[in-house]
């Protein structure tokens, strides 16, 4: 069964840490890449200036699939008019893809309160996992005999663990990596508000272990915090060394975004990790169909 990768374009691809990442997943013998290049609504623009995107648009897409080591027969082309959130979802839907990998500017401040981020949209909407680079990511490691991929997976519930656990399986073997728990304990002795206990998310983060255990994976450590979770994630990624984030987002947007934020986004903002991220809010099946397909 084909593992599909959709890839929008643009001039960030080219980084070559982000191309190392690409031709890492590349390795797959099932993998295959749909390269999409999104261009602005044309309507209105003169012959002349249409042809002229077009053929930049063309050879952009050429071009990153010249850099990818895999034949030609498993990469597909295609070039969109429109917004590039709404595009890049439908295309995820359409081609039914396993996974976007996409570069991120990480804006910060005003300017992403202003004009926002293509990334962060499409990881709380896409219908699949999102792999997200920094446009200054490092390459991928080679990994030396002996050597492993380390990397965090913050936990919160049993639905979010299933679908991390998921997404990392079908990523990267078990036998290339090791698994780094991090929990942030929301309850108190007995229960907070939400009537969840310690004991409860003790129990989770143990039913976690032992689920990527019984995929073969090693489980190294289990970080623990009653603190900030954003905060305390991105101290666990320099002090243990960490090689990709796995996490889920509730998907929030609009006022409930502004009022609590997300962890997400604060660590895709504050880290030069890769970002491994799965949509875990329950509407959205509903939420993107209804947006998305109508």
């Amino acid at each position: 069964m084909a593992y599909t990768i959709l890839v929008p374009v643009e001039d960030t691809t080219w980084n070559s840490g982000f191309i190392s990442h690409l031709n890492n997943l590349a390795k797959r013998d099932d993998s295959g890449f749909v390269l999409l290049r999104v261009l602005p609504d044309l309507t209105g623009v003169n012959a002349m200036e249409i042809d002229q995107r077009l053929l930049e648009a063309e050879t952009m897409l050429n071009n990153c699939a010249k850099q990818l080591d895999i034949s030609n027969d498993r990469i597909w082309f295609n070039l969109e008019m429109g917004d590039p959130e709404t595009v890049i979802t439908q295309r995820a839907i359409i081609e039914k893809v396993d996974l976007i990998a996409m570069t991120t500017h990480a804006r910060a401040g005003m300017s992403r309160m202003l004009d926002g981020s293509v990334a962060e949209s499409v990881m709380r909407v896409a219908p699949c996992p999102t792999l997200l680079f920094h446009t200054d990511t490092a390459p991928h490691p080679e990994l030396e005999k002996g050597q492993v991929m380390r990397i965090l997976v913050p936990i919160d519930t049993n639905r979010e663990s299933s679908y991390i656990l998921e997404s990392i399986t079908q990523l990267i073997p078990a036998r290339h990596c090791e698994i780094i728990l991090y929990h942030s304990f929301t309850g108190t002795s007995e229960a907070d508000n939400s009537g969840t206990s310690i004991k409860t998310e003790k129990a989770i983060i143990e039913l976690c272990k032992q689920r990527f255990k019984q995929h073969g994976y090693k489980v190294s450590k289990i970080v623990s915090s009653f603190k900030s979770p954003a905060s305390d994630i991105i101290k666990t990624i320099h002090e243990q060394q960490i090689d990709l984030i796995a996490m889920g987002t509730h998907g929030r947007s609009g006022l409930s975004r502004l009022l609590f934020g997300s962890v997400a986004e604060s660590v895709l903002h504050h880290s030069a990790c890769p970002l491994l991220v799965v949509s875990t809010s329950p509407t959205q099946e509903f939420e993107y169909k209804e947006r998305y397909i109508g």
